[in-house]
């Protein structure tokens, strides 16, 4: 479930700031976790237990396949 008020907050400090996502998402913390953090680590642990995999779309051009890029979650 998405936390609505974490959304917006996150919506406002990207509107209103001249960063990328990846860099807001990696100064908001939440206990001693980046929000950062806590995707790749969503990410890995679906990989782990599902098999799953993700993908990100490249460009702006629309969905194509060749526009895809998997994406690696490094553990440690």
């Amino acid at each position: 479930m998405v936390s609505n008020s974490l959304f917006e907050k996150v919506k406002c400090g990207y509107v209103s700031n001249d960063v990328c996502m990846g860099e807001l998402m990696a100064d908001i913390t939440i206990g001693n976790y980046s929000l950062e953090d806590i995707f790749d680590t969503i990410l890995a642990l679906k990989g782990w237990a599902d098999g799953d995999r993700f993908y990100r779309l490249i460009g702006t051009k629309g969905f194509s396949l060749n526009n895809l890029e998997e994406i690696t979650i490094k553990t440690y």
